[in-house]
C-alpha cells in the first residue's frame, strides 16, 4: 500500500480548510498504527518517517499525507509533531 505525499503551503492549507481539521501531537517517539480507514494528513509542525512492508518515507512540516485503508505501519517522530488530519473512509 502507498503512502501519498504532496507539498503544500501553509495558505493553500488554509484555502483548502485544512486548518480546521482536528489536530493530533505527538513528542519524539515510536509507535506502530493500523489505518481502518483512509486518513489524509498535514504536517503543521515537525518531522517523522513512515515505515510500512513496501519502505519507509519521510514527512516533514509543509507535506500532504495520505494513508491508505488497511495500511499498517510504523510512525518514528523525530522531532515533536502537530498534524491535521481528516478520516475519508472505512473499510467494509
Amino acid at each position: 500500500m502507498q503512502v501519498a505525499v504532496e507539498i503544500i503551503s501553509p495558505q493553500e492549507a488554509e484555502e483548502r480548510g485544512i486548518l480546521e481539521w482536528p489536530v493530533s501531537r505527538r513528542g519524539v517517539s515510536r509507535y506502530a498504527w493500523h489505518y481502518d480507514a483512509t486518513e489524509v494528513c498535514y504536517i503543521a509542525e515537525g518531522r517523522a518517517r513512515i515505515e510500512t512492508e513496501d519502505g519507509s518515507i519521510e514527512v516533514e512540516k509543509g507535506d500532504l499525507v495520505t494513508l491508505p485503508a488497511g495500511l499498517e505501519c510504523a510512525w518514528i517522530i523525530r522531532e515533536p509533531m502537530a498534524k491535521h488530519y481528516l478520516i475519508q473512509d472505512k473499510l467494509g
